[in-house]
């Protein structure tokens, strides 16, 4: 079964290979390429795991001029312009939204604005869930606006057969998964580094904070936001876990989050009470994250703020559903624990459900057993790349 699922997965993308072939026919030579777009879309989680990809393609091009291209999809969702304006490793960052590119001739206006910057080379760093149509879609768009050649266009994801491959496939992380993607087109991929433009002006006003809290060290994350419905653990049960860590190790508890989750931040804060404080929308992203490097720990659903801790070294307890295949997104690193369970319904890739067995199962001394096990073994490191995926 296994090695019939697999087949699936290399049909697949063999044709789409072949078909990048013939649009690109014939294959040029770009060993310097002057310009490159990365084209990546995507949330706080899809950039902050693509990171180091960008990252390995700027040391396989040092003297190439690279730019972003990438969405976050509502004009008013976080993304690639919130974290990476001033980051080192690119040169420019071209961000649009769904509306802007919501009539044909927006489209095209779009084309012409790129293909007047003459990209030799387009890297895509796909979507986790991309469809072969989706694929298809992207590298006629990278023939459209002159590109000389691409790289990156892989399918990740199968719906068909999901319980299956998920007891017979291995997935790895999402930041794993796009530099194997790299390795795979011949780049070379020493490492998975991450860096994040964090300012001395960001890093003052996270410093003047915890001087509010008295230089607390003793800082814990807790962040019970997310945003699928399917990802939502129960606030009462975060709030058990919070008096309990205040209880039995004298700890602050920091609730992160954005503005638009500063109702329910604020319900937990009341929830827990005294030692808590809520910081939700209070920060900038890139000013969160720095404050994440100053906590012991964070403990949180399916989010991108799991990934904001992971990038700075923070160990994370994540309380996950069973809506995606395990391990696909986990944060990147060795000092994390996932806690999962896989009741019948597992892998339904559902946005809502009424039931949320999988996360019903998970109980508040779990929780805090995972973590107890990471704040007595405070060691912050990340993993090396770790082998070839099934694709």
């Amino acid at each position: 079964m296994r090695r019939i699922l697999t087949f699936n997965y290399n049909l697949l993308n063999a044709f789409l290979g072949l078909f990048r072939k013939l649009l690109f026919w014939p294959g040029r030579n770009l060993k310097n390429p002057r310009n490159i777009l990365i084209f990546r879309v995507g949330n706080i989680g899809d950039i902050i795991c693509s990171i180091p990809s960008m990252i390995a393609i700027r040391g396989n091009f040092p003297k190439a001029k690279i730019t972003l291209l990438s969405s976050p999809g509502k004009q008013e969702m976080p993304g690639a312009k919130e974290l990476l304006t001033n980051a080192g490793f690119l040169d420019r960052l071209i961000v649009y939204s769904r509306e802007e590119i919501d009539t044909l001739k927006k489209k095209i206006n779009l084309i012409n604005k790129l293909r007047k910057i003459q990209f030799d080379l387009v890297v895509e760093l796909p979507p986790n869930l991309a469809k072969f149509r989706i694929q298809i879609r992207d590298l006629i768009f990278a023939k459209l606006i002159g590109a000389r050649y691409a790289l990156g266009f892989r399918i990740n994801t199968i719906r068909m057969f999901r319980r299956t491959q998920s007891k017979y496939l291995c997935f790895h992380n999402e930041a794993e998964r796009l530099l194997i993607i790299l390795r795979k087109e011949g780049l070379r991929v020493d490492k998975a580094p991450f860096a994040l433009p964090i300012s001395s002006a960001d890093k003052k006003v996270i410093n003047n904070f915890l001087t509010e809290l008295n230089g607390s060290t003793n800082l814990i994350a807790i962040n019970p936001n997310a945003k699928r419905k399917t990802n939502l653990w129960f606030l009462d049960r975060f709030a058990q876990v919070g008096r309990r860590l205040i209880e039995d190790r004298n700890v602050r508890i920091a609730i992160v989050g954005s503005k638009k989750d500063s109702q329910k931040s604020r319900q937990l804060k009341e929830m827990i009470g005294e030692g808590a404080v809520d910081v939700a929308g209070r920060f900038t992203l890139l000013q969160a994250i720095e404050l994440l490097k100053h906590c012991q720990l964070l403990i949180s659903g399916d989010t991108g703020t799991v990934h904001m801790a992971a990038a700075v070294g923070t160990p994370v307890v994540g309380v996950y559903s069973a809506r995606d295949h395990k391990g696909k997104w986990h944060p990147y690193g060795e000092n994390n624990i996932i806690i999962r369970k896989d009741p019948a319904c597992n892998i339904c890739y559902r946005e809502a459900c009424r039931h949320l067995t999988c996360l019903k199962m998970i109980g508040e001394d779990e929780v805090l057993m995972a973590a107890e096990q990471l704040l007595r073994n405070p060691v912050r490191r990340h993993s090396p790349l770790a082998g070839v995926n099934h694709q």
